[in-house]
C-alpha cells in the first residue's frame, strides 16, 4: 500500500512540474523567443521521458533503493531549476521601499 501512496504522489508531483514549466515560460523568456524556448524546454523533457523509458531498468535492477534514490536526485534538480528561474516582478518589500522614497 505505501509503495502505490509514493508512486501516486510521484507521478502527481512529476505531472505538476510539467504542466508549470508553460506557466514559468512567460517568465524566463523574452517575448521574441518565448515560443522556441517552450518547445526546447518540452522536447528536453519528452527526451528524458524517452530515456528514463531506456534506462530505467538499469537503476532499478541494482535494487528498488536504487530507483527511489534516482527519483529523489531527479525531483531535487527539478527544484532547483524551479528555484533558480527569477520572477520579473519585484518582491513585495522592494515595492514597498519603492512606493516609500517616491513620496
Amino acid at each position: 500500500m505505501w509503495l502505490l501512496v509514493c508512486l501516486g504522489m510521484d507521478g502527481f508531483l512529476a505531472n505538476a512540474v510539467q504542466t508549470s514549466v508553460y506557466a514559468l515560460a512567460t517568465h524566463v523568456y523574452p517575448t521574441c523567443v518565448r515560443a522556441t524556448g517552450v518547445a526546447y524546454a518540452a522536447t528536453l523533457g519528452r527526451t528524458g521521458g524517452l530515456l528514463s523509458s531506456l534506462l530505467g531498468a538499469s537503476i532499478i535492477h541494482p535494487g528498488v533503493g536504487t530507483y527511489w534514490y534516482a527519483l529523489a536526485i531527479a525531483m531535487l534538480c527539478a527544484f532547483a531549476g524551479l528555484a533558480w528561474a527569477r520572477s520579473p516582478y519585484p518582491a513585495i518589500g522592494k515595492l514597498e521601499a519603492i512606493g516609500a522614497t517616491a513620496r
